[in-house]
């Protein structure tokens, strides 16, 4: 019955994909030309060099780590992400994709962030020893919404690369937005509400994947479940910083 429910909503889904799409045709995300979200001449002048920094602290760091000096404060081993949510065109994709329903742009957005795979490891072990695992939506919020932004970004970072993807994590209880509360207060939302799904098979180094990062409350409660559960590297990856 889960799995025919499954086929339901994916079928659903692709209906009103297509209908949004009749109605609100492809357009690139940077130039806004029609019939594609983000066309080649626009694919070629995006070069993912943003600087990654401690999480933490914002010191510079070239892979992404937690510093030193914040490494007892997270249980992430660092934050990768494709750019900065201050981009005026990525931040219009994230928005298309995440708030209007436009799901057609997330793959193209998530190409961008494949390079920043290669600061965990090779993606031949990446393949064998990691995990994608999205950020759960509680019921509410999904029902809401109608998808999780977190789970398409995973699903198509496997087609992308064949790391596997996994529910691994539910969110037990609802908490408020993050982007809507003062810094000094997300982790404190974000306490107790992630747990593991019943019999969950976690890999060694777990790649926590999400659309936008702020402080990483919301990437490290997840990694604390996590590391908790034995896992041995956690890593988030989202397709901006604010």
């Amino acid at each position: 019955m889960a799995k025919l429910l499954s086929q339901l909503k994916d079928q659903a889904n692709s209906v009103y994909q297509g209908l949004t799409n009749a109605v609100a045709p492809p357009r690139c995300v940077r130039c806004l030309v029609e019939d594609t979200w983000l066309c080649n001449p626009c694919q070629s002048k995006i070069n993912v060099t943003f600087p990654l920094s401690c999480i933490g602290c914002n010191k510079l760091s070239s892979r992404g780590h937690i510093c030193p000096a914040c490494r007892s404060d997270y249980a992430l081993t660092g934050v990768l992400y494709g750019g900065s949510y201050q981009s005026p065109w990525l931040k219009r994709g994230i928005t298309w994709f995440k708030f209007k329903g436009v799901r057609g742009v997330g793959p193209e957005l998530t190409r961008l962030v494949i390079p920043r795979l290669l600061n965990i490891g090779p993606l031949a072990r990446l393949k064998q020893q990691a995990q994608l695992i999205p950020i759960p939506l509680h019921r509410s919020r999904l029902r809401q919404r109608g998808f999780n932004q977190s789970l398409d970004i995973a699903k198509a970072l496997t087609d992308l690369t064949t790391i596997p993807a996994t529910d691994a994590l539910v969110r037990q209880r609802a908490t408020w937005a993050q982007a809507k509360l003062p810094h000094e207060l997300r982790a404190q939302n974000l306490a107790d509400a992630f747990a593991l799904t019943p019999n969950a098979q976690l890999s060694p180094i777990a790649i926590i994947v999400d659309d936008v990062t702020t402080t990483g409350a919301t990437l490290n409660a997840a990694a604390q479940v996590l590391k908790a559960a034995g896992v041995q590297q956690c890593w988030g990856l989202t397709l901006a910083r604010g």
